[in-house]
C-alpha cells in the first residue's frame, strides 16, 4: 500500500469514482490507440507509465494485449446483438454508404453508413472488381433488410 500510494493522485485510485474513471481511461485507451489505430502495447505501456499508473493497472503489454483482446470480443458481440436486435424489429433502413478499400496485409473491402458511422461490410477479397463489391454488399444488405439511397 505504501508503494501505490507514491504520488499525490495515488488517493484517487481508491475512490469508487476514481477506479471507474481509470476503467475508462484503459479502455478508451485501448479502443481509440490500439485497436483503431494500431498502436503498439509498448508505447501503451510508456503511457500508462508516464500517468503514473503502473501501480494501478496491469501494463505490461501481454496483460494489456489480453484486455484488448476482451474488448475487442465485446464490441463485436455487442454489435452482433444490436444487429440482430435491429434486424428482427424491422429496421431496414436506408443506408447513406460510402465504400473504400484498405490494403493490409489483404485487400479489405469496407462499406460504411456515414451518418451513423457503422461498418456495414467489411470484407476481404482479391478481386475488387464492381461485381465483387456487388455481390458482397447485397448479401450484407439482405441480412441486414436494408436498402442503399446512394453512395
Amino acid at each position: 500500500m505504501e508503494r501505490r500510494g507514491a504520488h499525490p493522485e495515488s488517493w484517487l485510485w481508491e475512490t469508487e469514482a476514481g477506479r471507474q474513471w481509470l476503467t475508462r481511461l484503459v479502455v478508451a485507451t485501448l479502443y481509440t490507440f490500439g485497436l483503431k489505430r494500431g498502436v503498439g502495447m509498448d508505447t501503451m505501456q510508456e503511457f500508462f507509465a508516464r500517468l503514473h499508473l503502473v501501480t494501478q493497472v496491469g501494463c505490461s503489454p501481454a496483460a494489456l494485449r489480453r484486455v484488448m483482446q476482451t474488448l475487442e470480443a465485446t464490441i463485436l458481440e455487442t454489435a452482433a446483438t444490436w444487429e440482430k436486435d435491429g434486424v428482427a424489429m424491422g429496421a431496414g433502413q436506408e443506408i447513406i454508404g460510402a465504400v473504400d478499400e484498405t490494403f493490409l496485409e489483404q485487400m479489405i473491402l469496407i462499406l460504411l453508413d456515414l451518418p451513423t458511422g457503422y461498418v456495414v461490410l467489411e470484407e476481404t477479397a482479391d478481386d475488387r472488381s464492381y461485381a465483387t463489391w456487388k455481390t458482397l454488399v447485397d448479401q450484407r444488405l439482405d441480412v441486414l433488410q436494408a436498402q442503399v439511397r446512394y453512395v
